[in-house]
């Protein structure tokens, strides 16, 4: 049958009852891009010859989201089982008009003109391997549901979910009930100031578990003032975003320190998972509990059996681009074996777009990689949300491209369709974009580092080092000037395309960045130089500041967190340094933080090992490198105004270092603090000798709360986040940031 030739309409467009307005829309469009022309529209009727939409006249029961595409005379039906009718939709549209979708907007459909839409006689059926395929955000600015539009093509490439086990993401929170508060505070957790944060729960209360079920029970009874995560029959267990730190005395002996800064709390969740899904089990036997494995609870924990009814999905904290690295896929894929094991059932996956790419410029592809991935979880897995963090396609489009068809089909030819995507993208400039992919998916994927941790001299070393980058530079300078051609525009415009230029454009705007970060490595940009000063004896640690040999240390200043080009801060911070010899060698720091309003500094937490909690109060962080080879192995201490402190080995809690002392002192012009680490707590640490300089090499920042209490705000009272070096933009612990330490002897 032929739907359309020569720009004509061939055939009527008959929509079977309910039928999705956006696929049926992108339909038209393709086949008039193709043909020249749109099909005539009829509803609820079958009008000869026809394009029929939701309904065949015979077929084999279809799974979930299965499609089907049937011929008979003079008809074609595309049609199938729940989303399966849209995605038949999509299929014939690149079955047969040969449309593909490769990022948003027009400038990123591709749809070659054809004189004629013809389909052979055909009974065709498909369905995804994977039921979840989610892709979000569908917006560029999700919070506001504004900016570039991508709905239209995550549809097209099939993102949907047909799992029936579904997550409602943390959930419960019962900080705004005021019931719970004053007459079961014993649910909420319990901060190490002794005080109940509202905003986390106490899983090993007995009171926990039985507000829960009397939540479900009020869910189910269809009263409104239930709150609790209940999709269809699944409860969900999803604390709160923050890690967990319930100091209670139950939590506390479920604490499993041994397992890393994923698996700290595991226990604890698990634990109650494995409670109210046992009680569930009695009460409402179809319902099914599904846990969220995320923060410091992401690792499977040992010593725990949970029941049949229990799901698990896993997050991968690392952000998947860093897969490409084996140690940690292999980390990561024994998580997903782990609890694949423990459940006996697929788990779901928690999968993120956004992560490395908030923490370096670097245009990795790992396309290779999600096929590993896939394939070696078949049957261990039901899918993956994919968690961007806003327009993700402009940056890594082919990965989002290759992920979601690899979740419809594993097997999908992933060369094959980076070969297509040059070809119709980019014309006459295809090869040279084509050798440019490469080069971007083979530094990456093929160039193990010596540590398996994103830091700017891996990237720019080993996965994309100089030469790799310079020869990326000419492949787009060559693409350009293939694409610019007169022979080439010539052609672009009598085939109707003249995006080719704009496109390489579209696709070449993050390299800009990229460049610029790679070079900035190559020739590091100034830093600010921390001078640590020789001293005699360490100072007494109780905040004030006030001995002489401060005075003699030269104080450095504290610039804007994030944006290197804004030029004050509000509230200035300095910072001082001084070190010793001798027993009770060491290096302390000097805080003095000034404030307009010191009554209003936050600082209630004063016990050890709950960065999110402290990083609520006022605080300062410590980051730094002692083995002076600025390599990526650093520590992490968050202290408080109130004297709390976490002290880690890169995201690894269970570090302490016990010899750390600090005090604070708040005063009329704010906050001074004083910080001291002692050397024998780092065994592997480069030591200053008297007359002879090293360097350590790290960062330094100061949060500034202000309106702690979010729900009283002050005007003009605001949160301020500031660091000693701000080259490149993200969190605190972007290693590329790190600048020297000096220990020097005083002139």
């Amino acid at each position: 049958m032929k739907p359309a030739c020569d720009g004509k309409p061939l055939a009527n467009l008959c929509l079977m009852g309910k039928v999705d307005a956006l696929a049926v829309a992108e339909l038209q469009r393709c086949l008039k891009l193709a043909t020249g022309t749109e099909l005539p529209v009829i509803k609820d009727e079958i009008k000869d010859p026809a394009l029929v939409i939701g309904e065949v006249p015979h077929t084999e029961p279809l799974p979930p989201e299965g499609l089907v595409i049937q011929t008979a005379p003079h008809r074609v039906y595309l049609a199938g089982n729940g989303a399966g009718k849209t995605w038949a939709i999509y299929e014939f549209l690149e079955r047969y008009v040969g449309a593909r979708w490769y990022f948003p907007g027009d400038m990123g459909r591709s749809v070659p003109a054809s004189r004629t839409i013809a389909v052979p006689a055909v009974y065709l059926t498909d369905a995804p391997f994977y039921r979840m395929r989610e892709l979000w955000p569908v917006v560029s600015n999700p919070k506001t549901g504004t900016g570039t539009d991508m709905r239209g093509l995550h549809q097209a490439l099939r993102s949907g979910n047909s799992w029936p086990i579904n997550l409602q993401v943390h959930t419960p929170n019962y900080a705004k009930n005021e019931d719970y508060k004053k007459n079961r505070p014993e649910i909420f957790q319990l901060d190490d100031n002794g005080q109940r944060n509202y905003e986390m729960l106490c899983y090993s209360n007995p009171r926990t578990l039985e507000t829960f079920l009397e939540n479900i029970q009020k869910r189910l009874d269809g009263d409104k003032s239930a709150n609790i995560g209940l999709i269809s029959d699944t409860i969900t267990v999803s604390p709160n975003d923050h890690e967990i730190g319930c100091t209670c005395p139950d939590c506390r002996k479920l604490w499993d320190y041994k397992a890393g800064a994923e698996g700290t709390a595991s226990k604890v969740v698990a634990t109650f998972t494995r409670k109210l899904a046992l009680e569930m089990k009695k009460r409402w036997p179809q319902m099914t509990v599904l846990q969220l494995a995320y923060l410091n609870y992401t690792q499977c924990p040992e010593g725990v059996e949970l029941p049949e009814n229990v799901r698990v999905m896993i997050c991968g904290m690392p952000g998947m681009a860093l897969y490409s690295q084996p140690a940690i896929f292999d980390r990561e894929q024994a998580n997903v074996d782990k609890w694949f094991k423990l459940t006996g059932k697929k788990v779901q996956n928690w999968l993120y777009i956004c992560w490395p790419e908030d923490r370096t410029s670097a245009v990795f592809l790992n396309p290779h990689t999600m096929q590993k991935y896939y394939r070696l979880n078949r049957d261990k897995t039901a899918g993956s949300f994919i968690n961007g963090g806003g327009d993700h396609w402009q940056r890594q489009g082919i990965n989002c491209y290759t992920w979601l068809k690899l979740l419809w089909n594993p097997d999908f030819n992933v060369d094959a369709a980076i070969d297509e995507y040059c070809r119709r993208m980019f014309g006459p400039a295809s090869a040279s974009m084509r050798k440019l992919i490469a080069l971007q998916m083979d530094g990456w994927e093929n160039h193990p580092w010596p540590t398996p941790r994103l830091t700017n001299r891996n990237v720019y070393q080993y996965s994309y080092p100089k030469a790799t980058r310079d020869q990326m530079k000419r492949l787009l300078q060559q693409a350009r000037a293939q694409a610019g051609s007169p022979d080439a525009q010539e052609e672009a415009t009598r085939n109707g395309s003249s995006l080719i230029l704009k496109r390489i454009d579209y696709y070449a705007a993050p390299f800009s960045d990229f460049f610029s970060e790679g070079e900035e490595n190559d020739h590091p940009g100034p830093r600010t130089v921390l001078n640590i000063i020789r001293a005699d004896h360490n100072p007494t640690i109780d905040g004030q500041l006030n001995e002489e040999i401060w005075s003699k240390a030269p104080p450095v200043a504290l610039g804007p967190g994030q944006d290197r080009n804004q030029k004050q801060i509000k509230y200035p911070t300095t910072l001082r340094a001084v070190w010793t010899t001798g027993p009770d060698a060491g290096v302390t720091f000097a805080f003095n933080c000034s404030d307009t309003s010191p009554p209003r500094i936050k600082h209630p937490n004063i016990d050890r090992d709950h960065p999110d909690a402290i990083w609520e109060d006022d605080c300062v962080e410590l980051l730094f490198d002692p083995s002076g080879k600025n390599e990526g192995d650093y520590y992490h201490f968050m202290i408080s105004a109130g004297n709390g402190i976490s002290d880690a080995h890169g995201d690894d809690v269970t570090f302490n270092s016990p010899g750390t002392r600090v005090a604070s002192h708040v005063t009329s012009a704010g906050y001074t603090l004083e910080i001291f680490i002692p050397f024998a707590d780092f065994p592997r640490a480069l030591r200053p000798l008297p007359g002879k300089s090293i360097a350590w090499f790290g960062n330094v920042t100061r949060h500034r709360v202000g309106n702690y209490d979010r729900k009283n705000k002050v005007p003009g009272i605001n949160d301020e986040y500031q660091r000693l070096n701000t080259t490149f933009a993200g969190p605190s612990n972007n290693l590329a940031d790190f600048g020297p330490f000096r220990f020097v002897d005083l002139p």
